[in-house]
């Protein structure tokens, strides 16, 4: 069972909460995008001949940006998921708290960097094949997924504080 699944099978606590199942579901989304999107890139890269080592690393490279970020919505993940089962209110808003004041910004900057990132290695490799699109689904991945789940979240927490 992935950490989506285990976090998000466990029932939801009875008191009113920001965040409920299905705001943990879109993160759980998110998480098994990657996760496809990873597998298919490592897929890539192990077919590939030892003599393309120039592809090779560009492949690898690409990976680990998007394992990068994947880790750090993993984190979100969690905290969205658990914040709905507190039971007491002041540990909710600690967690609202690490979440709006610093995971979700840093997050945020994070994936736009790794966006930047992405467009300055796809637009300087001599990669053809399948690599211009990972990159191509990896930013689809950033700019329809990441960043308007992050701003949609920091939204949410926002409207609490309110």
């Amino acid at each position: 069972m992935g950490l989506a699944a285990g976090v998000l099978a466990s029932p939801q606590a009875a008191s009113a909460s920001t965040f409920n199942q299905a705001d943990g579901l879109e993160w759980g989304v998110l998480d098994q995008s990657f996760n496809n999107l990873l597998g298919q890139i490592k897929e890539a890269t192990d077919a590939l001949k030892p003599g393309q080592s120039n592809a090779i690393v560009e492949f690898v490279l690409l990976y680990m940006q998007l394992e990068a970020l994947h880790e750090r919505t993993n984190h979100i993940l969690s905290l969205v998921a658990l914040s709905s089962q507190f039971e007491n209110a002041n540990d909710e808003r600690r967690t609202l708290q690490v979440l709006g004041g610093m995971l979700l910004p840093s997050s945020k900057a994070l994936a736009q960097g790794k966006r930047s990132s992405l467009i300055k290695i796809g637009s300087a490799t001599n990669v053809s094949g399948l690599y211009p699109h990972y990159v191509t689904s990896a930013l689809t991945l950033i700019d329809t997924k990441v960043l308007p789940l992050i701003d949609k979240t920091a939204a949410k927490i926002l409207a609490t504080d309110r």
